[in-house]
């Protein structure tokens, strides 16, 4: 993921999964910083089918987002 990053100009970046597990959802984000290499993760669950991933998402990215340097 470094060196797709590095060959955009970035400097870091995000990418997950969202995985069925029974009637909950797991979310899995990773922050990949382009330079150093260095990746920081966060994982969360969603108890239901109904419940707003897009939540879980956001709570991912802010829980990273500062976190790789």
């Amino acid at each position: 993921m470094a060196t797709i990053a590095r060959s955009l100009g970035a400097s870091q970046i995000l990418h997950g999964r969202v995985a069925a597990r029974g009637p909950a959802f797991e979310v899995v984000l990773e922050l990949v910083d382009a330079e150093t290499q260095i990746t920081k993760s966060w994982r969360g669950t969603v108890q239901d089918a109904d419940a707003n991933l897009e939540a879980a998402a956001r709570e991912g990215y802010k829980a990273l987002v500062g976190k790789v340097r």
